[in-house]
């Protein structure tokens, strides 16, 4: 009786291991990640500003243009130690996440910056865009991807508009890593007055290198 229930006790447990194998093959499954890039548009949904920014992979349509008063150079005034706060743009993904990086490609985009229709012709100066690109991965770890730093001198002949386009290198190490979550943050700086003002309308945008991840099919 002992011996033949010990051999029950040996096979109940041979089941339960294989049913926890079993499991976690179930689980584990084999992916085909198909390389992709994810659009994702700078917007705000707030009549004024500063408003609500965020990301969104559908662009926007008539939303504020915000910046500073007057178009002063609040940005650079802040990284100068002057008591105005952070000038700091964060605008977080809505849509679009949970997505896989693909790091073997440079994340890219552009930010555009513009002098209001009433100052375009006076606008002048130094205009600075760092954009910075952080995500969430699934483990809740906060990871900094980017970050990039252009300028260009404006003129009243040619301040209307200008575009700040950025390309990012990933890192290898954060290769088919879930990203939860998605942010960019804009910094406007530099010396200018009447400009300033980041447009959006679909005219800033990031491109993310990315995986569409789908199941591999058994047999």
């Amino acid at each position: 009786m002992r011996n033949s229930g010990r051999a029950l006790i040996v096979a109940t447990l041979a089941v339960g291991l294989l049913g926890v194998v079993g499991g976690e093959a179930g689980a584990t499954h084999e992916y085909i990640y198909t390389p992709t890039t994810t659009r994702f548009f700078m917007r705000n949904d707030a009549p004024g500003c500063p408003g609500t920014p965020f990301l969104s992979i559908t662009a926007g349509s008539g939303e504020q243009s915000c910046g500073y008063v007057g178009g002063l150079p609040y940005g650079e005034l802040s990284h100068t130690g002057a008591p105005v706060g952070s000038t700091v743009i964060t605008y977080t993904a809505r849509d679009g996440v949970p997505t896989y990086l693909d790091p073997t490609r440079d994340a890219t985009g552009n930010v555009t910056v513009v002098a209001t229709a009433q100052t375009s012709r006076m606008a002048v100066g130094q205009i600075i865009v760092v954009v910075t690109l952080k995500a969430k991965s699934d483990t809740g770890q906060t990871i900094v991807l980017g970050s990039h730093s252009s300028e260009a001198i404006v003129n009243p002949t040619n301040s209307a508009e200008t575009s700040f386009p950025f390309t990012m290198e990933m890192n290898d190490a954060f290769d088919k890593v879930r990203l939860d979550q998605v942010t960019v943050d804009v910094d406007i700086r530099g010396w200018h007055v009447l400009t300033g003002f980041h447009r959006l309308d679909g005219q800033s945008f990031l491109d993310l290198p990315a995986y569409v991840r789908t199941a591999k099919p058994h047999g």
